[in-house]
């Protein structure tokens, strides 16, 4: 089974995604900084139908060398980045066929993002 994979250093908000995305029917992957999310693609690459990341995780590689490292490992993953500060780097720093959501936000916000490029991931590059 495809997994969504959360990278998210904040503990309610990582559980606040997790029950909306399970609810929702995803399999879902919890990890709550970037090394642990570094050996879960390095593990699960091709298992992954997409990532929704923080863009500042509070340790030394950020949301968007995830994304990137992400890419190297699975092209076709969609990516979703979220944070309360970073959003008017997206265009600049984030990889094609992914979306950026503001904090705060809500679930329906995520899937949201999470169906439109899961449906048609071209459209949404940044």
């Amino acid at each position: 089974m495809k997994s969504i994979l959360i990278v998210e250093d904040d503990p309610l908000i990582r559980m606040m995604l997790e029950d909306g995305l399970r609810r929702a029917g995803f399999d879902v992957l919890l990890a709550a900084s970037s090394e642990a999310a570094v050996a879960a693609i390095s593990a699960r690459a091709e298992q992954l139908c997409a990532l929704v990341t923080d863009i500042q995780l509070g340790d030394r590689t950020s949301g968007w060398e995830l994304a990137r490292f992400a890419r190297e490992c699975n092209p076709e993953i969609p990516i979703v980045y979220t944070s309360g500060t970073c959003g008017t780097n997206w265009p600049a720093q984030g990889v094609p066929a992914s979306q950026f959501v503001g904090k705060p936000f809500t679930n329906d916000d995520i899937l949201g993002a999470l169906t439109a490029l899961l449906n048609d991931p071209g459209k949404h590059a940044a």
